[in-house]
């Protein structure tokens, strides 16, 4: 994945409850106990409306725990000022759920050079290549001046991921990043981060890969490590090839119909 030691740990939440709203709510997710290592690539699992997509929040930083610990390379999040808290999230991709969450009054270049922009503090003609160079990766470089509301889904979670990777970032979350797309698409995805995960990375910085999903399926040939949630639990699976031989009833639902898989 990178030139990182092998399982140097990266972002560790601790004894950590997650809750879905205000911190007064009820957490969703409670007692977690999880280190991301590098050349890791997590799948989380889990039905919908359990927390999946709050629990890559707070391990990534966007959304603040009930309870316990988020640690970034042995340095609690809480004991960060507020420029450290900054440089931590320049070093954190995370692509949302239902099309990224694109800007729609700004053309897709415009929404991957935004993160550049501010976080360099410069204008537009700075960062013009490194944008030019993301969407030829990404395969979207047609749609450099497109809005996100005139391109498909398929397209807009590809220009969601090159904002991801714009500043690139050494731990990359998505939040059910395939829902919604259709199965060539869904098979392209998984290709690039299967490369994005290897030796010959675009985004070499990159050190590890969380994915949230209600589909365990199609992700089983690129995970290295495995969990479910279930009954407000983090609950570790281990690598892929241990939790085909478990018997949580959510791993074993979320693989219902594993032979229907594309």
């Amino acid at each position: 994945m990178s030139n990182s030691a092998p399982g140097e740990t990266l972002v560790e939440l601790r004894a950590a409850s997650v809750a879905g709203g205000p911190l007064a709510s009820p957490a969703t997710v409670e007692a977690v106990d999880w280190a991301i290592r590098a050349r890791e690539v997590w799948v989380v699992g889990g039905l919908p409306g359990t927390g999946k997509s709050q629990l890559l929040m707070a391990a990534a930083g966007l959304l603040p725990l009930a309870a316990g610990q988020l640690v970034w390379r042995g340095r609690a999040f809480a004991d960060m000022t507020s420029n450290e808290r900054i440089e931590l999230r320049r070093r954190i991709g995370f692509v949302f759920s239902d099309g990224g969450r694109l800007f729609d009054h700004l053309t897709v270049a415009q929404n991957v050079g935004l993160p550049l922009t501010y976080h360099r503090n410069c204008g537009w003609d700075a960062v013009a290549e490194d944008v030019s160079r993301l969407l030829d990766v990404l395969g979207i470089s047609a749609l450099a001046d497109a809005l996100p509301r005139q391109m498909t889904r398929n397209h807009r979670q590809r220009a969601a991921l090159a904002r991801a990777l714009a500043l690139r970032p050494e731990v990359l979350f998505l939040d059910n990043p395939l829902a919604g797309l259709d199965a060539r698409e869904s098979r392209w995805l998984r290709s690039f981060l299967g490369c994005v995960t290897g030796p010959d990375s675009p985004c070499p910085t990159l050190k590890a890969v969380v994915a949230a999903t209600d589909d365990l399926r199609p992700w089983l040939a690129l995970a290295t490590a495995t969990a479910v949630i279930r009954d407000q639990r983090f609950r570790p699976l281990g690598p892929p090839e241990e939790a085909r031989g478990c018997r949580d009833r959510v791993f074993l639902e979320l693989l219902a119909e594993e032979g229907d898989a594309d």
